[in-house]
């Protein structure tokens, strides 16, 4: 399996694909995310990875609307990929109000954890999440 995001020509603009190959070298779609679904209140997704053992979570990074500069991290989790499109998302790290976070790497660890790795940067325009 495979997550990730086409750009339209439209700034901001795009969709998250999940994608499987059983070569590695030829990929179907398995179910397309537009970035509108996402949109509660928010200008657009981002960088997206699927972690499978049981359920399957994808990771978006919608934006709040110009000129704030705040992103937040919300999850989709399904039990086949096939549904992340329709999968409601839940924030599970929203930042702060002088804190965005985006573009996550989520792991397992060696234990059974889990770790991620996320970029935080400043919000220079903050606002408060909607959702």
């Amino acid at each position: 399996m495979i997550a990730y995001r086409v750009r339209t020509r439209r700034e901001g603009r795009g969709s998250n694909v999940v994608a499987r190959s059983e070569d590695g070298e030829r990929f179907t779609t398995v179910c397309t995310i537009e970035q509108g679904s996402l949109q509660r209140a928010v200008a657009g997704a981002a960088f997206a990875r699927p972690h499978g053992r049981g359920r399957w979570r994808l990771y978006v990074c919608p934006a709040a609307p110009a000129p704030s500069k705040h992103w937040w991290i919300d999850v989709l989790e399904a039990d086949d990929p096939a549904e992340l499109a329709t999968a409601e998302a839940r924030t599970v790290f929203p930042g702060d109000e002088n804190t965005a976070v985006k573009d996550p790497l989520v792991q397992r660890t060696p234990d059974g954890g889990w770790q991620a790795w996320i970029c935080c940067t400043r919000s220079t325009s903050p606002t408060k999440r909607i959702g």
